[in-house]
């Protein structure tokens, strides 16, 4: 999980994302107002995968007026601005968000609670000489509650941090992931839908928050 520090300026949000892309980009320009993918999975610090780069992209912008917002996607490139609009992730609060479908982008902003170390079981394949040889794999997480605020009673929405991650502290948090399916192992098991963030940014604690 990386931490994001949003963009204070207009100007200084152009001059990150209109960056001219990857050494191997020849078609992107730095300055050139124009914000191609590449350009933004770079800002991002992914390959690739473009729907991280607009969670990367919303939680970055977020300090800033809308009108700024609106200047700053406005230089997305055709393509992106419409894969943008389809794909944006979703703003809710912690308690909107554990009732939202597996497989949802969404940024939310919330009070983190630490519950306890969990184990998740999966299984991968590696092909030696043509045949297919199954893998056992533990996935090792730090799992938490976050809730809407410190005196909130609606269901909190359940989260996991990879073991080597940084604990969390009970200081707010605006975190952008996505929802899976996780089985955590136990007695009982706990099966259901987590919140796996991508990125966070530490928040000014409020009264009541």
């Amino acid at each position: 999980m990386k931490e994001i520090k949003p963009y204070k300026t207009l100007q200084g949000a152009k001059a990150a994302l209109d960056n001219g892309g990857r050494f191997f980009n020849l078609w992107a320009r730095a300055g050139d107002d124009r914000i191609t993918s590449d350009e933004l999975t770079k800002a991002a610090g992914v390959f690739g995968s473009e729907s991280i780069a607009f969670l990367f992209l919303d939680m970055a912008l977020a300090d800033l007026p809308e009108e700024q917002r609106q200047q700053v996607t406005n230089l997305l490139t055709p393509g992106v601005a419409q894969r943008y609009r389809k794909k944006c992730p979703n703003i809710l609060k912690p308690s909107q968000a554990a009732k939202a479908k597996p497989g949802t982008l969404v940024i939310v902003e919330g009070v983190p609670t630490y519950v306890e170390e969990a184990i998740h079981k999966r299984m991968t394949f590696f092909f030696v000489d043509g045949i297919m040889i199954p893998i056992p794999i533990d996935d090792h997480y730090q799992t938490y509650d976050l809730k809407d605020d410190r005196m909130a009673r609606d269901q909190p929405l359940h989260m996991v941090l990879t073991i080597r991650a940084k604990q969390l502290n009970q200081d707010a948090v605006r975190c952008g992931g996505l929802l899976k399916e996780f089985t955590l192992e136990g007695k009982p098991k706990k099966k259901g839908t987590y919140f796996e963030p991508v990125y966070f940014t530490r928040l000014e604690s409020k009264p009541g928050k």
